[in-house]
């Protein structure tokens, strides 16, 4: 098979295709034929040598993927379509830039139907991080959601969700030709940071009553600016980014 890996660390030019032996899967683990793989910021602080508790090279990047299984094995049929995402793939152990990867069956889960495979591939690492930060601010119908970085991968996955979940969401772009693509994602309204401020924009939208629920992947000034917006109340909680304030 083939395999983007590392041999060191450093810049893009430390990645290499290179060729390798099929891997032969353990028990417990399965075989997947990788069709689509993720690109995280992960994979560069690896890749990098900035995240000390990655893998010493030779390694081979990547933390998601979507694929076929290869082979019968821990209850998985060959030719079923999966979604591959943690077991510490591309950072302890080696990842999903590759042809096939053996990985532990616990890290599989089942492709819906209707979703293709780079949709599969880039799902799991920001959908499950937005939906957890939504769901651990209980996020209801009829609330409002302000989203902070909402072109990055957790902020355009948490206004999809927030918009299912039935919320209004406003979304925070840095640049104002960004606007068009989150519009499209559902968001109610768009707001640029190169416009400036935008609490008291927020605090406009919304008749000066604030938002319930804030999901911030940015952090620094921004986490105090988003605070400023929260409903009035003396609870507030702030988790993975989320910040929210009960009426």
């Amino acid at each position: 098979m083939k395999a983007i890996q590392i041999a060191s660390h450093g810049g893009l030019e430390v990645l290499r295709s290179v060729p390798l032996p099929d891997p032969v899967p353990k028990p417990g683990e399965v075989l997947v034929r990788v069709k689509a793989s993720a690109i995280n910021p992960l994979d560069g602080a690896v890749r990098m040598g900035s995240f000390p508790m990655a893998a010493k090279p030779p390694l081979i990047l990547g933390e998601e993927a979507s694929g076929v299984i290869e082979i019968d094995g821990e209850g998985f049929k060959a030719g079923r379509k999966v979604i591959i995402y943690g077991g510490g793939l591309g950072v302890s152990r080696d990842g999903t830039w590759a042809d096939l990867v053996a990985v532990p069956a616990t890290s599989v889960r089942e492709l819906p139907e209707g979703i293709s495979f780079e949709e599969g591939a880039a799902l799991s690492h920001v959908g499950v991080a937005a939906y957890g930060a939504l769901r651990h601010g209980g996020l209801k119908a009829g609330e409002r959601l302000l989203v902070l970085g909402a072109s990055g991968g957790v902020g355009s996955a948490a206004v999809q969700l927030g918009k299912a979940l039935g919320a209004s969401v406003v979304a925070v772009v840095s640049k104002t030709e960004r606007a068009p693509e989150i519009r499209e994602l559902g968001a109610d309204h768009v707001l640029a940071l190169s416009d400036g401020p935008f609490t008291e924009t927020v605090q406009k939208l919304t008749e000066r009553r604030g938002v319930n629920l804030v999901l911030d992947p940015i952090g620094g000034e921004f986490t105090g600016k988003a605070f400023s917006v929260l409903r009035a109340s003396l609870v507030v909680w702030f988790i993975l980014a989320p910040a929210r304030a009960r009426r």
